[in-house]
C-alpha cells in the first residue's frame, strides 16, 4: 500500500491480515481440460509450423536484447504464508506491491523508503519479542501503518529479504514488519523525501535497512 493510501485509510477497517479471501489457488473448475491426443497432433508436434518457428526466433531475439539492456526480472527470495518478498523493483502493474527501498541522507543517514519515495520509519514504544504495534487510535491516524493487502509482495533493494514479515492487528489488518519492528509512514511527510517525523518525540526514527534507527555516519 502506497504513503497516500495508508494515510486515506488510517482509520478505515480493511480486508482481513489473513489473506484466505484471494489465495490464487487454481480450483478443478479453473482447469483446462486436456485435449485428447490425436495422431494429428503428434504429427503438428513434430513438425512445427514456420510461423511457430518465426515467433521464437522473435521470442529469442528479445530476450537477447533485454539481456543486453541489462534488465532483470525481481527473484522471489522468500515466501511466508501469503506473502512473497523479491529482490529487485517491483514490475509496473504489480496488484498490492510495497517496496523497500534502501535510500542513503546526509541528515540522517541511511533509511528506507517506499517505492514512491516516501520515508518509514520504526516506533520506539513498540515491541519485538513478540513483534506487537502500540501506535493505535490518534497515533495511527498521525503515524499510518504500512499495510499489506493480500495477494501481497514486498520488492526489497538494499534489504535482506528474511528480515521482512508481518503482524496481524486487533482489526484484522496486517502490518509489515522489518526485523520484527512494525513499519509506519508520517502524516506530515509531504514530499518523497521527507525526513520530518526523524526523531519525533526521540521515540520515531526512520527505519534503517537491518530494523535499526537510521544514523548519520
Amino acid at each position: 500500500m502506497s504513503r497516500l493510501a495508508a494515510v486515506a485509510l488510517a482509520a478505515v477497517l480493511l480486508s482481513g491480515c489473513s489473506g484466505s479471501e484471494d489465495t490464487g489457488t487454481v480450483t478443478g473448475a479453473d482447469r483446462t481440460a486436456t485435449p485428447a491426443v490425436t495422431e494429428a497432433t503428434l504429427l503438428a508436434e513434430e513438425e512445427p509450423t514456420e510461423a511457430a518457428e518465426t515467433g521464437e526466433a522473435e521470442d529469442a531475439g528479445e530476450a537477447r536484447q533485454a539481456g543486453q539492456a541489462g534488465t532483470s526480472a525481481p527473484v522471489l527470495a522468500k515466501t511466508e504464508g501469503p506473502l512473497q518478498v523479491f529482490e529487485g523493483t517491483a514490475p509496473p502493474g504489480v496488484e498490492n506491491a510495497v517496496s523497500l527501498v534502501a535510500t542513503p541522507n546526509g541528515q540522517v543517514g541511511t533509511y528506507l523508503s517506499d517505492e514512491e519515495g516516501f520515508t518509514l520509519y520504526r516506533f520506539d514504544n513498540d515491541t519485538t519479542n513478540p513483534p506487537a504495534s502500540n501506535c493505535a487510535g490518534e497515533c495511527a491516524e498521525t503515524w499510518p501503518r504500512v499495510l499489506l493487502n493480500w495477494p501481497a509482495s514486498v520488492y526489497v533493494e538494499g534489504v535482506d529479504p528474511e528480515l521482512v514479515s508481518y503482524i496481524e492487528l486487533e482489526n484484522g489488518d496486517c502490518q509489515l514488519t522489518l526485523n520484527n519492528w512494525p513499519v509506519y509512514y508520517f502524516a506530515n511527510d509531504r514530499e518523497p523525501g521527507d525526513v520530518n517525523g526523524h526523531g519525533v518525540g526521540d521515540v520515531w526514527f526512520a527505519i534503517a535497512p537491518g530494523g535499526g534507527k537510521a544514523q548519520a555516519s
